[in-house]
């Protein structure tokens, strides 16, 4: 959220669009006194830190129906303990500020030819990637979401609630159609690991399970003819290969970029490795690279333990 500190003139107003879907009205006035308003509401005044304050609250009231439809079957299910609640509406709060990932999907995107590119977010966890991929210079037309946990799945709702390009989709991608568990393991303290949950038998002490939705991705977007798709980003806590044996078509004719974490331990869970995953990118022509620190792109001169690597066709 921004508001323009900047006078255009006297007498003369200006707007400018916000997150929260209101827009500010800035005019100088004939004593040179500027004043900050936004559209819709009555209310203007000469202090910045006020009006963002306004508009802060706005956004929260605007928001409130959205996160009571979203959260109420994580908040009213006895599923989840009270700590485990109070940690979604943390993660929420924390995930609607959090910008982070913008530069490294701009960086992403700029490796695409396509002017509009169409984007598959797969393991979208709480909508991170998703949002700054819409957010990014070069502005996809579709991003489609996959998550197949409850738990941050609502969240991935509420955070992209306002981005038409971002379509969310409750399923696990997986080498076969069916009906999966998800495994979400469980700290000591009682909360979610929701980073690391994974879809087989628990190989943890302490999971949480849930019952999942799984497609072949090939299928899935033969069902709703995309035949074009430019760019995957895929997070899947080491079950990457089974979602690769689900989509042969996607990787060896319709050729995307890929932005891939590859981990030893996580692949080990499926009896691959990370060897065995990187093989089979680089053995269907694609060049493997990673982004330094400044996001430029630098090639793959060996695996390591766990990272992020991006893919491009050859």
């Amino acid at each position: 959220m921004s508001i323009k500190e900047n006078a255009t003139g006297s007498g003369l107003s200006s707007s400018s669009s916000l997150d929260s879907g209101y827009a500010t009205r800035i005019r100088t006035t004939r004593f040179g006194v500027t004043r900050i308003g936004v559209t819709g509401i009555p209310f203007s005044c000469t202090n910045t830190a006020i009006a963002k304050l306004v508009l802060c609250c706005l956004s929260l009231v605007q928001a409130v129906p959205l996160l009571m439809i979203h959260s109420t079957p994580i908040l009213s299910n006895a599923n989840y303990s009270f700590g485990q609640k109070i940690r979604w509406l943390r993660l929420l709060w924390r995930t609607l500020q959090d910008r982070r990932l913008y530069r490294v999907a701009d960086a992403i995107l700029a490796q695409s030819a396509a002017k509009v590119p169409v984007v598959l977010d797969i393991g979208a966890n709480v909508g991170a990637f998703s949002r700054a991929f819409v957010k990014a210079g070069r502005r996809p037309g579709l991003v489609l979401a996959f998550e197949p946990s409850s738990y941050v799945f609502s969240i991935l709702q509420i955070v992209t609630r306002r981005l038409h390009q971002v379509q969310c989709h409750k399923i696990a991608l997986s080498s076969a159609a069916g009906i999966v568990d998800l495994q979400t393991p469980i700290k000591t303290s009682g909360s979610l690991r929701i980073g690391l949950s994974y879809i087989g038998a628990a190989t943890d002490s302490n999971t949480l399970t849930e019952t999942v939705p799984a497609q072949r991705l090939d299928d899935f977007l033969a069902d709703r003819q995309l035949d074009s798709i430019d760019v995957v980003k895929m997070d899947v806590e080491g079950a990457e290969q089974l979602v690769l044996d689900g989509a042969p078509d996607l990787l060896k004719r319709v050729r995307p970029i890929w932005y891939v974490e590859i981990d030893e331990n996580r692949a080990q869970r499926f009896g691959d490795t990370a060897q065995m995953l990187f093989a089979t990118f680089t053995g269907n022509g694609y060049k493997a690279f990673y982004f330094d620190d400044d996001f430029n792109l630098q090639p793959v001169t060996g695996i390591g333990a766990a990272s992020d690597y991006l893919f491009l066709p050859g």
